[in-house]
């Protein structure tokens, strides 16, 4: 089998389980995701920037720069979270991590979090992200979720696909917290 096509297989897998479609309308989803562990870096800069400097942290954890000098397989994808006056950069470690058995980064500025389950509005659309797209779309799914009832209660999350190499077939996800 292609270890392109494969490696698709297995991330679409792995993020699947993570959580249940409650409802779905064309681009538009509410999911309920359960707990999971993150690895994350908090980075200042521009949205880009910002996003290739915490990737090459986050890669060099996950590659073996930990305690264990272990490299850790099945990740799901990065996300990059809109805070105030930072940018948290992050990936999903694989659903047999806990707070036991992760391993320990050796750089200080990699974090493990756990993330607590929820209720979640998406917008999924293909194409290229930046931030000004990442506002845009956030704002787009913002409107939809207030037009059904939901409240968001950000922050404000892009889940991005780092797997393929050309924009038109990217499939990113814009996330955002309800109650």
């Amino acid at each position: 089998m292609n270890p392109l096509f494969s490696s698709l297989l297995r991330s679409k897998a792995t993020e699947d389980l993570r959580f249940r479609r409650l409802a779905s309308h064309g681009p538009y989803e509410v999911r309920l995701y359960q707990k999971m562990w993150s690895a994350k870096v908090s980075i200042q800069g521009e949205f880009h920037d910002a996003f290739k400097d915490g990737c090459r942290l986050l890669i060099e954890y996950i590659e073996g720069n930990n305690f264990k000098m272990a490299r850790i397989g099945s990740v799901a994808s990065f996300f990059q979270v809109n805070k105030i006056s930072t940018w948290d950069i992050g990936i999903i470690l694989p659903q047999t991590f806990t707070a036991l058995n992760t391993p320990k980064p050796i750089n200080r500025l990699v974090r493990i979090e756990e993330l607590n389950p929820g209720k979640v509005g998406v917008l999924r659309y293909r194409g290229k992200i930046s931030g000004d797209i990442f506002h845009r779309k956030g704002d787009e799914l913002a409107r939809w979720l207030l037009s059904r009832g939901s409240k968001p209660i950000g922050p404000l999350k892009v889940a991005i696909d780092t797997v393929m190499p050309i924009n038109y077939f990217k499939y990113n996800e814009i996330h955002m917290e309800i109650i």
